[in-house]
């Protein structure tokens, strides 16, 4: 079905038989980006996880894809914690994205900070 392609993504970044290596940065964001069209925001946090553990950097492209699946969850608490945690790596776009989601749940002060 065309709503689970992000966990068909996911399968497959996560086959024990490939590395980070072979898959290279673009893949996981794309998976991560596949997330935030069918509001799976915690899938979309768990490969930034893995991404973590892996010990492969996120771009500001990936975390923007992350909180974009944030943002369509509703889950302005995981938005701000990745500002806070990748703030050396967001973009504009990532910034206002969070703060979409904050004033969306109608957090201002969250958004503000």
């Amino acid at each position: 079905a065309k709503g689970q392609s992000w966990l068909r993504a996911i399968r497959y970044l996560l086959h024990e038989d490939r590395s980070s290596a072979q898959l290279g940065l673009q893949a996981w964001t794309s998976a991560i980006a596949s997330c935030s069209s069918s509001t799976a925001w915690e899938q979309a946090i768990g490969l930034l996880v893995e991404l973590k553990r892996r010990s492969v950097d996120a771009d500001f492209r990936t975390v923007g894809a992350a909180m974009a699946a944030c943002e369509k969850g509703n889950s302005w608490e995981h938005a701000i914690g990745l500002l806070s945690e990748y703030s050396a790596g967001v973009s504009l776009i990532s910034l206002a994205t969070a703060t979409s989601t904050c004033s969306r749940a109608t957090r201002w002060a969250e958004a503000l900070l």
